[in-house]
Order: structure tokens, then C-alpha cells, then sequence
């Protein structure tokens, strides 16, 4: 019985290794990893193309979250992710608005090299952060 239960146990450990969400990179140019997930907080840009920051604090009611719109990428020559946000109508902004260059850490750890948060008055936002 030890000996069946001590089997099950090794089992179990290794179908929990091989079932574990790893970001391994695609090694060919046309190939690339693509993970669905639920986590991702971006944010209604200023008229002028900024960050909501306002005396060095982020402006809480312009930040927005996107459960379950998030695709992270990669592959050998770059990592990206993209999400996509449904702006409530509350928030959402009269006219197109949209930042470029700001500061994006990718699930990796690593700081994007490219960004962009495009948030439309349809209430309808995508941002795109690039690391290559």
C-alpha cells in the first residue's frame, strides 16, 4: 500500500510539472508562444498624451483593469502583450486619446523597449507593450 501511494504521490508531482504555465521561448522566427490570461491594469491617457499622474500620484479613478483580455507573446526575438479593456462610461473620454513610450513591465520582469495605450470614446482601450 506504502508503495502504490508513494507511485500515485510521484505521479501526481510530475503531471503538476508538466501541467504548470512555463514561458518557454518559440526558437524559430514563425513560431511564438501565445498565453491567454486575466491580469492586466492600464489607463485612460490625458487630453495631451500623459500619465493620469497628478502631483506624483496616479489618478485612480482613470486607471482600468481587463479580466480575461490579456495575450502575452513570445518568441526567440521579442516578447509582447496586449490588452484589451472594456472603459466604463463613467471614465471613458470624449475623443480618441493615446500614450506612447511609458513605462510597461512585461510578465517576464523585464521594462518594454515599445508602448502604447489607445483608449477610444466608444469606451473600447488596447494597450500593447513590446520588449524585443
Amino acid at each position: 500500500m506504502k508503495t502504490c501511494l508513494t507511485r500515485v504521490a510521484a505521479a501526481a508531482a510530475i503531471g503538476t510539472l508538466a501541467l504548470s504555465p512555463q514561458v518557454a521561448l518559440a526558437d524559430s522566427d514563425n513560431a511564438a508562444v501565445v498565453i491567454h490570461d486575466n491580469k492586466c491594469t492600464g489607463f485612460i491617457p490625458t487630453a495631451e498624451g500623459g500619465l493620469p499622474i497628478y502631483n506624483g500620484r496616479w489618478d485612480m479613478t482613470q486607471l482600468i483593469s481587463a479580466p480575461g483580455h490579456v495575450q502575452k507573446i513570445a518568441n526567440k526575438n521579442m516578447q509582447m502583450s496586449v490588452c484589451t479593456f472594456d472603459v466604463p462610461e463613467e471614465v471613458a473620454p470624449g475623443e480618441v486619446r493615446q500614450a506612447e513610450n511609458f513605462a510597461c513591465r512585461m510578465w517576464t520582469g523585464e521594462t518594454a523597449t515599445e508602448s502604447v495605450m489607445h483608449v477610444s470614446p466608444g469606451g473600447k482601450a488596447t494597450m500593447i507593450c513590446r520588449k524585443r
